[in-house]
């Protein structure tokens, strides 16, 4: 027999003919669940046979939502009939409950009902409440609370979805949410990053509810949540670089001279990627002006990795080249009254003490893109920002660095103690010959004339190096 599911019952009202199914309630003789299922309409109904008696009685409990904000779910139905059932053992009369009216009868069932346990917390408060007692003070707050406002919170019709309850949410939810990423606001990367943040909540939300220090808390709220519906919601793997995309010659060209005028902010963001030879954007954008050293024998960098769970956060330095330092004195002229060299905007203004948001590349980038095919007439695969990274990691090797300070010079996870708290200026010598190697690489490709650039990818020098060894 198929498990009756919310899934399952929208399915069947908007495809199947009419038809029956019942759900055994608890105990024998408690009666059943009866569905009624016909095109755009499910209808609960409790139903029993009184001692001796030819027919069955059946009340009304209410209709399905059927992903509108009016109705309820399976779940809700299937407690209110063994609600009604427990009632009617105990020697209540039903029928005299439910004439009295909807809300008469409610406090009735209340009153009647054990002792209340505490609330099941709604899919809007575990997300609200992931934010607040988990993620406040840390450094994801911000990109996750933007994430769930636009993307699930303002959504008009995830309205029914988030007053259901949490553990009533199931992986078609799910799937509603990043579809809606995917093929109405165009987004790649976005779409994963979201699935990433409300598996992550679920997952609190399920040790949250067995956690020692809360169970005497005041606070009478629990998910009562057994598994995770973004469990099985595959990532988009296509729309994630991680080391396989590497941008080509022309890309790394047009990226570097066409990126600001069409991708503002994140115009300078790619840049500075660019020159300092692949930090981590996350670290970049986080480092606040006061941990940027342009004056002196040595420009640098400090910044701070927290990569790699469980381990403690770490500082490293990154040596600043004579290109990276012009880009950073515009930035500081620009944007010196603000606490980070590229700051988060609101409106047509800056948000002082808040740096550009990680999660806000997207859109630059399809400007970016509609540019060069539109006016420029060059047609240029997708890539992300993340793509910087990798490519520029790759083309580390034909600059003349070593792989072992090319890793420190981009901030590899440094696992050992000495690194992590007291080596702060290792290798500062090698990072500033390895950063000054990168730049003059850089500068012989973005400088060349646009008609000598190809379509060249990195690794095409490994395959040339390959047959001539």
């Amino acid at each position: 027999m198929k498990i009756i599911n919310d899934e399952m019952l929208i399915n069947y009202a908007t495809n199947g003919p009419f038809r029956e199914i019942s759900q055994k309630l608890a105990n024998r003789g408690d009666g059943t669940l009866l569905i009624r299922v016909k095109p755009s309409s499910v209808k609960f109904f409790f139903r029993y046979k009184e001692a001796g008696a030819r027919y069955y009685t059946h009340h009304v409990i209410g209709s399905h939502h059927l992903n509108s904000p009016v109705g309820i779910t399976f779940r809700k139905a299937l407690n209110d009939a063994q609600r009604l059932a427990d009632l009617r053992r105990d020697g209540h009369d039903i029928s005299a409950i439910l004439d009295q009216g909807k809300q008469e009868s409610s406090s009735r069932l209340a009153s009647v009902s054990p002792p209340s346990k505490p609330d099941t917390g709604s899919f809007r408060s575990l997300l609200e409440d992931y934010l607040e007692l988990h993620l406040a003070g840390r450094r994801s707050y911000e990109s996750v609370k933007s994430a769930f406002t636009k993307h699930v919170i303002r959504v008009k019709r995830f309205g029914y979805m988030l007053n259901l309850p949490a553990n009533e949410i199931m992986p078609q939810h799910i799937v509603d949410i990043i579809a809606r990423l995917i093929h109405e606001v165009g987004v790649r990367q976005q779409c994963n990053r979201v699935r990433s943040y409300l598996s992550a909540a679920f997952s609190w939300a399920m040790k949250h509810d067995h956690n020692p220090a809360l169970a005497t808390s005041d606070r009478n709220v629990r998910f009562h949540i057994t598994v995770n519906p973004v469990l099985n919601i595959p990532t988009q793997e296509h729309f994630e670089s991680k080391g396989k995309e590497q941008l080509t010659d022309r890309q790394i060209w047009l990226l570097w001279h066409h990126g600001l005028p069409t991708m503002g902010k994140s115009g300078h963001l790619a840049q500075l990627l660019l020159a300092l030879g692949g930090v981590r954007q996350e670290h970049l954008l986080n480092t606040p002006w006061e941990n940027i050293q342009l004056k002196g024998r040595f420009p640098h960098l400090r910044m701070t990795s927290r990569k790699g769970r469980g381990n403690r956060p770490y500082d490293y330095i990154v040596p600043i080249n004579d290109t990276a330092l012009a880009l950073f004195k515009y930035l500081q002229k620009a944007y010196g009254h603000c606490d980070y060299p590229i700051p988060s905007s609101r409106g047509a203004g800056d948000v002082i003490d808040k740096p550009l948001g990680i999660d806000t590349f997207d859109k630059p980038l399809k400007r970016f893109r509609a540019y060069i095919r539109d006016e420029l007439e060059i047609e240029i695969l997708p890539f992300t920002i993340g793509s910087i990274r990798g490519s520029v990691s790759t083309r580390m090797h034909e600059a003349g660095v070593k792989k072992e300070i090319k890793e420190k010079l981009q901030g590899h996870n440094q696992r050992d103690v000495t690194t992590e708290h007291y080596d702060v200026w290792g290798y500062k010598e090698e990072k500033l010959q390895a950063s000054q190697k990168w730049e003059a690489y850089l500068l012989k490709l973005i400088n060349a004339p646009y008609d000598k650039v190809t379509d060249r990818k990195p690794e095409e020098f490994f395959e040339y190096e390959d047959c001539a060894g």
